[in-house]
C-alpha cells in the first residue's frame, strides 16, 4: 500500500534526524494511537449520539474535537521529541 510505504519513508527519516533513534513512532506512541482508533471505530460504527441516542455516547462533534485535540497532541510529541504516555507511566513507576 502506498500509505504503509510514505509512512516507513517518515518513520525512516525521523530516525535519521535524530540520529538512529530505535523505537519507531507507532510503538513509542502506542497508547495515544490507540485513542485515536478507537474514537474512529466509533464512527465507523455509528457509536455517535446523534444515532444511538444514548446517554454517555459521544456526538460527532465531540468526537471530532477529541481527534483533532489528540492529533495535534500527538504531532507535537513527536516534532518536540517528547515522551508518551507509556514512557511517563514506566518512569513513574521506576520512581516508586
Amino acid at each position: 500500500m502506498i500509505h504503509e510505504n510514505n509512512t516507513d519513508n517518515h518513520q525512516k527519516q525521523y530516525n535519521a534526524r535524530k540520529g538512529g533513534f530505535n523505537m519507531d513512532i507507532k510503538s513509542r506512541y502506542s497508547i495515544e494511537l490507540d485513542e485515536i482508533r478507537n474514537y474512529l471505530t466509533d464512527l465507523e460504527n455509528g457509536r455517535i449520539y446523534e444515532l444511538t441516542g444514548t446517554p454517555g455516547t459521544a456526538s460527532c462533534a465531540t468526537l471530532a474535537k477529541h481527534l483533532r485535540d489528540n492529533l495535534n497532541s500527538l504531532l507535537n510529541k513527536i516534532e518536540k521529541d517528547k515522551p508518551s504516555v507509556a514512557e511517563i507511566v514506566a518512569e513513574s513507576s521506576r520512581k516508586m
